[in-house]
């Protein structure tokens, strides 16, 4: 691209003002099936709530996969951290469908520092902030499975509020583990977080990888 007189940040620029365009139609095709098919999650919350969830999420993965670019040059590395990627965020996704274990494993305050400090790196991956606000409006808008009494229940299956934004849930287990669960308020900063840490990662790498310049 240098050789035809191009810009290295007019080639970025141009890769993701496309692909924020397809991720702002599908995000909108999403919430209007949703509706149309009676989904409850998207009947009993604000298309704002869903809809900007969804695109964000989007806008994070298209920060990842910038980054992954310019750091995998073969095909085999590509499907490598593909096959990664994928299973991290069905563990993840695994985690978070479940109240109980989400409250035990992720948001657990008494759980040993190694683990914590594992959980974090899940931040790193867009999958685990969008189930986690995805979750807080399911919470309140879908019936909810109950692992101790084996059974669906309703929980709150109501629409979804503003107030809704800023709950949080704290507690404890029999086992007097205490959790604390932060609100989808707070947990939406760390999709800008995302976008910015792989934003400048993919500046810098794209400087200094020698396979990125077409130099051998």
């Amino acid at each position: 691209m240098q050789l035809l007189g191009a810009r290295d940040d007019a080639y970025w620029a141009s890769w993701i003002i496309s692909a924020s365009l397809v991720s702002l139609f599908l995000c909108g095709e999403m919430v209007v099936i949703g509706h149309l098919l009676g989904f409850e999650c998207f009947i009993m919350s604000p298309t704002w709530v869903l809809f900007g969830l969804l695109f964000a999420t989007c806008e994070a993965f298209i920060g990842m996969a910038c980054f992954l670019s310019i750091i995998l040059y073969s095909r085999s590395q590509a499907f490598a951290a593909n096959f990664a990627i994928i299973m991290s965020s069905l563990v993840i996704c695994f985690c978070l469908s479940e109240p109980t274990l989400m409250r035990k494993v992720i948001f657990n305050l008494d759980t040993p520092f190694c683990v914590n400090f594992v959980v974090k790196f899940f931040y790193l991956n867009p999958c685990f902030t969008f189930g986690k606000m995805f979750s807080d409006v399911t919470n309140v808008t879908n019936s909810q499975f109950d692992a101790r009494a084996m059974m669906w229940i309703k929980s709150e299956k109501r629409k979804f509020e503003w107030s809704d934004v800023h709950t949080t849930r704290s507690g404890e287990f029999f086992s007097l583990d205490r959790y604390h669960v932060p609100s989808m308020y707070e947990t939406s900063f760390y999709i800008p977080a995302i976008c910015v840490f792989y934003g400048v990662l993919s500046w810098y790498f794209d400087q200094i990888l020698p396979h990125n310049r077409g130099i051998t």
